[in-house]
């Protein structure tokens, strides 16, 4: 509150000693609590009042215009840079690319994934799939999310696997399945989906007969479907993913479904 008042006071009395044509001096003022004023202390004219000097044992440093350019290409990629080169080169979004930049190792490995896949629709795919998936596989055998050196998977088994995501080989669930044996076990994703019959189904012929039997065995959702609640093709969607344990082509499921009841199979 003293040094308020003090302020308050020192505006007041340097815009009147300006107004009557005075001139404020460069000075150190003390503030006296009692009276309610600033009074004068010292005098400080310049630099040598305040005792500044050189460093006397500090020669100047010059460098040449190739001494500089040496050390600029010595420096690793900066965080901007590295924001700028991904957005450009990989066409991710802002939030990805931060994550990247701030956990350099994750970009890094990002990187190496990008080269395994070569195709560049598939790059927004890998991103989601590191930044969303990651930390959880990292934190389950003890690392930070930026140590990415303790995996068990290198870049190609998950630019593998992020190929058999983007052709339906693998449903989303059953992809998290996999990723989390590939960090448990080492195992590619090709042996591990022969291990544990992982595969998805995408042949109609072996989905009709699986979306066959959902109808037949729900009718009354198939009467709901019939009056207007199309929603309703979720809820059989769903019976066909349980009936196949999870390894059927939601979306060809889906069409199979959709086909059947508007043509009034049943």
């Amino acid at each position: 509150s003293a040094a308020a008042r003090a302020a308050d006071y020192e505006i007041k009395r340097q815009s009147e000693l300006l107004e009557s044509g005075g001139t404020v001096v460069q000075e150190t003022r003390g503030w006296n609590d009692d009276r309610g004023t600033t009074v004068s202390q010292r005098i400080k004219e310049g630099s040598a009042d305040y005792r500044y000097f050189p460093e006397p044992d500090l020669p100047p440093m010059i460098h040449k215009p190739e001494d500089v350019e040496m050390i600029r290409a010595s420096l690793p990629e900066l965080p901007n840079q590295r924001r700028t080169r991904f957005k450009e080169q990989y066409g991710l979004t802002d939030s990805q690319i931060t994550v990247f930049t701030i956990a350099k190792h994750l970009g890094d490995f990002y990187e190496q994934v990008a080269s395994e896949l070569g195709l560049p629709e598939l790059y927004p795919l890998a991103a989601n799939y590191i930044i969303t998936e990651f930390p959880q596989l990292l934190n389950m055998t003890g690392m930070e999310i930026d140590d990415v050196s303790g995996l068990k998977f290198g870049a190609d088994n998950f630019a593998d696997l992020i190929k058999r995501i983007a052709s339906k080989e693998l449903s989303s669930s059953s992809a998290k399945l996999v990723l989390k044996s590939m960090a448990e076990t080492g195992l590619s994703p090709e042996a591990i989906i022969k291990q544990q019959d992982m595969g998805q189904i995408s042949d109609t012929s072996a989905l009709d007969q699986i979306a066959q039997e959902v109808i037949m065995a729900n009718p009354k959702a198939v009467e709901d479907y019939k009056k207007g609640k199309t929603e309703t093709i979720k809820f059989l969607v769903g019976q066909v993913m349980a009936k196949s344990k999870g390894k059927a082509n939601p979306t060809v499921a889906g069409e199979i479904l959709t086909n059947k009841l508007k043509n009034e199979w049943c």
